[in-house]
């Protein structure tokens, strides 16, 4: 999941970091037929995705796994929010019980991934637009404007890829530049890493574990904003809690988990 801040209360996040020899951002419906005629990709852009996809996985499974996460808060839904600070900066995680078996609710999420602002009511708009293999793909996403307008419409190209590893299954992500020209009223985001990852609950004597999962959300995105750092991770942390709500609506909307 991927949010970005916009407009500050004295001016326009997108005056000052639109880069300034581009052409003209492009309307919603140039933006849209853009998309849908896209050029294929080369073999060598193929390799490199799925390059970059492997050293996605054992960077997700890195961060699933590190000890140096420190615990921020717990929810009022219960989910634990954490953050590690690396070189790169902040990286934020949640993490929290769900009614859905693991695999399937990583495939739905990865499968389905266009049906997204259904359910979700911050995005605004999901396109695949480039399949590299059945478990490697590349999206354009969007949300709408968020907190109280400080938060306001971006976009994300993100190179997605599904795998298992270790307990884990998991769709991760991380931004790819491509030829695709800015969108009118939004800004450009990057994803350093995203991750969703799904365990198994081993069975302790409740039979119902089977059709729960343990979810963990890894979200550290570059905001491309003129705030301050306790402001934007505020909004990533309101973010990811807002996401988990969102996911169980999915899931008690489609799923039937009842056994």
């Amino acid at each position: 999941m991927f949010f970005t801040p916009m407009d500050s209360p004295t001016h326009s996040d997108d005056e000052e970091i639109a880069p300034k020899n581009l052409q003209k951002p492009a309307t919603d419906d140039n933006f849209l037929n853009v998309l849908q005629t896209l050029p294929s990709l080369s073999e060598k852009e193929i390799d490199e995705y799925k390059n970059k996809a492997r050293l996605l996985v054992n960077q997700s499974y890195e961060l699933l796994t590190s000890n140096e996460w420190q615990k921020l808060n717990t929810t009022s839904a219960g989910d634990v929010v954490s953050v590690l600070s690396n070189d790169y900066g902040k990286i934020l995680k949640i993490e929290g019980v769900i009614d859905a078996p693991a695999i399937e609710l990583v495939d739905r999420l990865y499968n389905n991934i266009e049906d997204m602002p259904s359910w979700n009511k911050d995005v605004s708009l999901v396109k695949k637009i480039e399949t590299i293999n059945l478990n490697t793909d590349i999206i354009y996403q969007s949300t709408k404007t968020y907190g109280g307008g400080l938060i306001g419409p971006r976009d994300f190209i993100t190179l997605r890829h599904r795998n298992k590893c270790g307990n884990y299954y998991m769709t991760s992500g991380i931004s790819v530049k491509i030829d695709l020209p800015h969108r009118k009223n939004h800004v450009r985001g990057e994803n350093g890493i995203v991750c969703f990852a799904a365990e198994k609950i081993e069975n302790d004597g409740d039979n119902n574990n089977e059709n729960k999962c343990h979810v963990t959300w890894i979200l550290h995105a570059n905001l491309n904003i003129w705030l301050p750092q306790r402001v934007i991770d505020k909004s990533l942390a309101s973010t990811l809690e807002k996401m988990m709500g969102s996911v169980r609506y999915y899931v008690y909307q489609s799923f039937d988990t009842t056994g």
